[in-house]
């Protein structure tokens, strides 16, 4: 009888006339933007936060953390083992279900410099009667982990998994993301460190069309080979839309491709990001004045003509001084060699300042740069010229106010506290 309701009821529904899916663009129709966005809001507002001791999360004080990413179920990256990249440098483990005791054993071995784990555990199947596919021993890991160090987990999985762990107090916080899927693992990374959320850009009000321009003109530009590479990150009322690395490294076909971790320089921000920041916190300190004169702070510059500039006029670069000077010219020869003396391939006292890979400048070049800069010309004062100039002026005043070199001194009194991943000498602090 209840066979016969139920073919009535698809009878009703139409389903005796067979009808065919079109499966051309199938996958295209499935997965719009919109239900990328659909599944992203989705994804955040299923996010639970079981447990949260001392307010643990978000994460703060990222300058005093080691961090080390665990992958219990998978052991390559996933979405959440590169999102979390995207706020501190995190080190990826990875181990499957059924691990070999010298994997863990490897694994313990690793984990022993770091202080704070962020666990994630994955790769589960439906089955409730085997633990949903977690093994009692990735249940033991996660247990021997967290007893050991401060633990943050992560389950994309069935709920009920958590009934199997024997000792949950240890963990300090416990997030339950439900699911292993792109949405769940970016949500997850997001609420660990209490950042900027991503979302899809129709949800901001921002077309297709405009996203498909940033695209071409990325293209564009590698293929016109204005650069080989390049990321592209757009932030609109404090959220992440758009994300996405172009390219390659160089112009070498075997050149790596560029990543989200890729790390550039910033060149000339450095007078934004670096010096101003500086100046500006000496000034809240009352230990600036940017009224002042250079030669106020400076006694080296007495008797130039650059004791009297005011730093304001430096700073907006209106106080005449050149545009920048070519001072790598002094140190080649006009076939392009290197003069004698002025660098070396090694490390040493004599030359202890990097100036790229595996080249470095004697002591006395930085006391010539400046003798150059106190002698050059001041044309047209008042008058707007974008100049280099006035910066290493800069630097010599927050060095001498803070009697810390500037890149140590906005490193621990700014960027670690802000927990920027902004650093100077990439070459020697970053992998």
């Amino acid at each position: 009888m209840h066979c016969k309701k139920v073919l009535k009821a698809k009878y009703w529904c139409g389903l005796n006339n067979k009808q065919r899916v079109r499966t051309k663009n199938l996958y295209e129709e499935l997965n719009t933007r919109e239900s990328d966005a659909l599944n992203t809001k989705l994804a955040e507002a299923t996010m639970t936060l079981l447990k949260n001791d001392n307010h643990i999360l978000p994460l703060k004080a990222l300058d005093t953390l080691r961090i080390a990413e665990v992958s219990i179920g998978l052991k390559e990256e996933n979405t959440f083992s590169k999102s979390v990249l995207n706020y501190a440098p995190v080190k990826h483990f990875g181990v499957e279900h059924d691990a070999s005791k010298k994997e863990i054993d490897s694994l313990f071995v690793h984990l022993k410099n770091f202080n704070l784990i962020l666990i994630q555990v994955n790769k589960s199947t439906l089955r409730p009667d085997k633990n949903f596919g977690v093994t009692n021993q990735s249940l033991s890991l996660i247990d021997s982990i967290s007893k050991w160090k401060p633990t943050i987990a992560t389950f994309f999985n069935n709920p009920y998994l958590l009934n199997a762990l024997k000792w949950p107090s240890h963990l300090r916080s416990v997030i339950m993301a439900y699911e292993h899927s792109t949405f769940t693992q970016r949500a997850a990374a997001d609420a660990v460190f209490g950042a900027t959320k991503f979302v899809e850009s129709n949800s901001m009000g921002i077309q297709k069309k405009n996203i498909e321009i940033i695209d071409s003109i990325a293209n564009l530009g590698i293929k016109e080979k204005a650069y080989p590479g390049c990321q592209v990150v757009a932030i609109k009322d404090g959220k992440l839309f758009f994300q996405k690395s172009y390219g390659t490294y160089t112009y070498d076909s075997a050149s790596p491709k560029i990543t989200d971790q890729t790390v550039y320089d910033l060149a000339s921000i450095t007078k934004i990001s670096s010096s101003c920041l500086a100046l500006m916190k000496l000034k809240s300190e009352n230990k600036f004045d940017y009224k002042k004169t250079l030669g106020y702070y400076l006694p080296e510059v007495t008797g130039s003509d650059k004791s009297d500039l005011v730093i304001e006029e430096v700073l907006t670069h209106q106080a005449g001084l050149m545009a920048w000077i070519p001072f790598y010219l002094k140190t080649i020869d006009k076939q392009g060699n290197y003069k004698p003396g002025i660098y070396d391939s090694k490390k040493s006292d004599k030359y202890p300042v990097m100036v790229a890979k595996d080249l470095y400048t004697a002591k006395w070049v930085a006391d010539s740069m400046f003798s150059r800069i106190l002698n050059s010309k001041i044309e047209n004062k008042g008058k707007y010229l974008y100049s280099d100039l006035g910066y290493y002026f800069m630097q010599r005043i927050i060095e001498k106010l803070s009697s810390t070199p500037q890149e140590k001194y906005v490193e621990e009194n700014i960027y670690k506290p802000m927990g920027l991943g902004l650093t100077y000498r990439p070459l020697e602090n970053i992998n």
